[in-house]
């Protein structure tokens, strides 16, 4: 079997071509798998469900975050959106509302959640009862490669074009890689390791509340990062690896750990955002501009938390590195991961609707 027909079987295989019964809650884990986003009005709150569950128009009222306006067919969803203030275009985004006019659907239109934009034009949604013979009442993974009769799309209320962060279609993670400085240079500063051990312990609490996984690199000199804790939501598996790490003291290889800790990323779809907790000492391996531009390569960002003491330029290396790759910098003092978090999501926000810096080959 090819390679190409190896990945289609895989995809047949996670989400069937015939989709799942509205009532059957395995739709539900494809599709916050699929997505990361999360499924909000199923019950009471979704005006759909008592006359209209199993239908298009429940389902996008069931996963999108806000409570919609609409209450009728699908075919009116786009003008009574924009009515109400929700900003409307002809452009695809994810998180957006795809509306067919009533020329579908048996005169009733169709709507469909957006959940990925390709390259070459098609879109991938999520929606249910499409089906040639109405209705049928099944959730299913499409892509939508001619878009006749296609009204539009409906974004967000307060006119908003882009996505709110939170809300689905926002820049989400769903994953994340502690990176643990246990270098020569820390371990010989009086208390700054148990400092670093409870900043990175405490941390877990918040980070297992938010993201689905987690994973534990440790690391010191050149060659000595090591994987601790795959990819887990096993808190105490994940406490562990930080608690008794495989790594002993020695130089300080930065950069290179943060290299491997962007191929560990590489095994995931969902780009997983790399928290380095370290005195920002490199004296071993591949240098800030090497691990600065194979992260914007591959797209990945990174929050750093620094425990530099009085090496101010450690400091300034560190918040150059972290916020080039689309995250940022704070000084150990000030760590709330929570708050951490929610600027992440702000910072993901800002850097999805405004120009970013050139990448540093770019500028070479």
């Amino acid at each position: 079997m090819s390679f190409v027909a190896f990945l289609a079987a895989l995809v047949a295989q996670q989400f069937p071509a015939d989709g799942w019964s509205c009532d059957d809650p395995d739709w539900q884990v494809a599709y916050e798998r699929d997505t990361g986003w999360s499924i909000h009005h199923l019950g009471s709150t979704n005006a759909f469900a008592e006359k209209f569950a199993g239908q298009c128009t429940w389902f996008a009222a069931a996963v999108r975050k806000d409570r919609l306006p609409m209450k009728n067919a699908a075919h009116t969803w786009y003008s009574v959106a924009e009515a109400n203030g929700y900003a409307v275009d002809q452009v695809p985004k994810p998180g957006s509302i795809m509306v067919w006019n009533k020329i579908v659907g048996d005169g009733n239109g169709h709507v469909a959640i957006v959940v990925a934009v390709e390259s070459n034009g098609q879109v991938t949604v999520w929606d249910c009862n499409w089906s040639d013979k109405q209705p049928d009442r099944r959730v299913r993974r499409r892509t939508i490669k001619s878009f006749k009769n296609v009204t539009g799309y409906i974004y967000w209320g307060e006119k908003r074009s882009e996505c709110p962060a939170g809300f689905p279609g926002a820049a989400a993670v769903s994953s994340a890689i502690l990176v643990i400085d246990r270098s020569g240079s820390i371990a010989g500063a009086p208390g700054v390791m148990q400092q670093l051990n409870n900043q990175a312990i405490s941390s877990v609490d918040e980070l297992t509340a938010r993201v689905t996984r987690l994973a534990v690199i440790n690391f010191s000199g050149q060659g000595s990062a090591k994987l601790d804790c795959q990819f887990s939501s096993d808190k105490q598996q994940i406490l562990r690896a930080i608690r008794t790490p495989s790594v002993s003291h020695g130089g300080t290889a930065l950069y290179e750990a943060v290299k491997s800790a962007v191929n560990v990323s590489l095994s995931r779809q969902d780009k997983p955002m790399l928290i380095v907790f370290t005195d920002g000492k490199n004296n071993q391996g591949i240098d800030l501009d090497d691990a600065l531009l194979f992260c914007q390569q591959k797209g990945i960002a990174a929050i750093v938390i620094g425990f530099v003491g009085t090496e101010g330029r450690n400091a300034v290396d560190l918040k150059r590195f972290a916020e080039r790759t689309g995250g940022f910098y704070e000084d150990s003092e000030n760590t709330k991961m929570r708050e951490l978090l929610a600027r992440f999501a702000q910072y993901k926000k800002n850097k999805d609707s405004t120009k970013p810096d050139p990448p540093l080959w770019a500028r070479r």
